[in-house]
């Protein structure tokens, strides 16, 4: 499993929904992500359905059979695509290096630029 800069399965890939193919597993695994990422962060907890709905976790099958993950959250900015071997084991460690990489892209953008407005300050009976 590597993470590459132009994914083999980049031109003529198809992308579906990993809950299309193991609803338990996309279910377990977002909610993974979106506790590592509020918590790496120090976000509010109380984000945690918003995030569940802008991620974004599909599988990918290259033209010629290869397998994959992307693993987008827009709030991060970023998309991720992984060689995967098709394991729950290889997924959880996906998407958890995912989360972690991506609350380290907000934790810098909110060092340059402030807050997120999810942060715990920002919680409405505060």
């Amino acid at each position: 499993m590597t993470e590459r800069d132009e994914p083999v399965w980049s031109t003529g890939a198809k992308y579906a929904p990993l809950a299309n193919e193991d609803p338990a597993l996309a279910r377990r695994l977002s909610e993974s992500f979106v506790e590592t990422f509020l918590h790496e962060d120090a976000l509010s907890e109380r984000r945690a359905e918003e995030a569940q709905q802008m991620l974004s976790i599909d599988t990918i099958t290259g033209r010629s059979g290869e397998r994959g993950l992307r693993v987008r959250f827009p709030f991060s900015g970023i998309t991720s695509e992984t060689e995967w071997d098709g394991t729950p084991a290889a997924a959880e460690e996906i998407v958890d290096s995912c989360a972690r990489l991506f609350a380290e892209n907000v934790c810098d953008d909110r060092d340059m630029f402030g807050p997120t407005g999810w942060e715990p300050d920002f919680d409405e009976d505060k």
